[in-house]
C-alpha cells in the first residue's frame, strides 16, 4: 500500500511538472505576441457567436493536468468502493462475508439481514433480550428453527455459529422456492409456509418492510 501510494505521488506530481512547464510556456508566447486572457464571446444581432479565429483568438487548451489527475485517482476511487462493500463495520465482517459466499448469499443481504434482525445489539446477540416471540440471538431464529438448523438454541446465541447458520438457512429457504432471493428473505421473517401458499403480495406489512429494508425491493410489485 506505501508503494502504492508513493507510485500515486510520483504520477500527480509529474503530471503537475508538465502542466505548470505547458504554462510558462503559454505565459511567454502571450506576453511576446499579445493579450491570451480570456475575454466575454462578442455576438451578433442575431445571437449567434461571432468567429473571431480570423483575429488571432484561440480557444483554450484542454486541461491535461485535470486529465492526468483523473486517470489516477477515478481508478483508485472504484477500488475503494469495490473494498468497502465487503466492509461493514463490525466485529463480524470476515464471518459475514465467508459465510455468505460459502452458501451463495450476497454479503451484503446477509449483512442486512442479520443487521434488521439484531442491530448487532449485543443484549440481542448475547440473548439478554428477547423478541416477544422468542427469537434468540444475532440472526433471530426461533427455537425450532435453531435446533432444526443449529443443533441446538444455545448455538443461536452463538455469533460463530448462528451467522454461517443464518447463510445455511437462507440459502435452504431459497433452493425451496425456486431459487428466488426476494421470495427467501420473506421467508425468513414470515415463514415458507406462508410465502407457498399466500404469496408475496399477500405479505403483511412487517414483511414487506422487511424485505425492503434488506433488499430494497416492494413485496406489492413483485410477482
Amino acid at each position: 500500500m506505501k508503494r502504492f501510494a508513493l507510485f500515486v505521488s510520483l504520477a500527480v506530481g509529474a503530471a503537475a511538472a508538465w502542466e505548470i512547464s505547458k504554462y510558462l510556456q503559454t505565459s511567454q508566447t502571450a506576453d511576446a505576441g499579445g493579450d491570451l486572457g480570456a475575454t466575454p464571446p462578442e455576438t451578433g444581432q442575431d445571437g449567434a457567436t461571432l468567429d473571431l479565429s480570423a483575429a488571432g483568438d484561440t480557444a483554450p487548451a484542454p486541461c491535461t493536468f485535470c486529465e492526468a489527475v483523473n486517470s489516477i485517482v477515478e481508478p483508485i476511487k472504484d477500488a475503494v468502493v469495490t473494498v468497502t462493500r465487503s466492509v461493514f463495520g463490525t466485529p463480524y465482517d470476515d464471518l459475514i462475508t465467508a459465510s455468505a459466499n460459502q452458501y451463495g448469499i450476497p454479503p451484503e443481504v446477509l449483512y442486512k439481514l442479520l443487521y434488521t434482525e439484531s442491530r448487532f445489539r449485543p443484549d440481542i446477540i448475547e440473548g439478554r433480550t428477547k423478541s416477544p416471540a422468542g427469537a434468540l440471538g444475532i440472526a433471530q431464529f426461533m427455537p425450532a428453527t435453531a435446533v432444526e438448523i443449529l443443533g441446538s438454541t444455545a448455538a443461536a446465541l452463538n455469533p460463530s455459529l448462528a451467522i454461517p447458520g443464518a447463510a445455511r438457512y437462507l440459502s435452504q429457504l431459497r433452493a425451496s422456492l425456486g431459487g428466488d432471493l426476494t421470495k427467501a428473505v420473506a421467508a425468513y421473517n414470515w415463514g415458507i409456509g406462508n410465502v407457498k401458499r399466500k404469496g408475496l403480495a399477500a405479505a403483511p406489512k412487517e414483511t414487506r418492510n422487511y424485505a425492503m429494508a434488506i433488499l430494497g425491493v416492494d413485496l406489492r410489485t413483485v410477482a
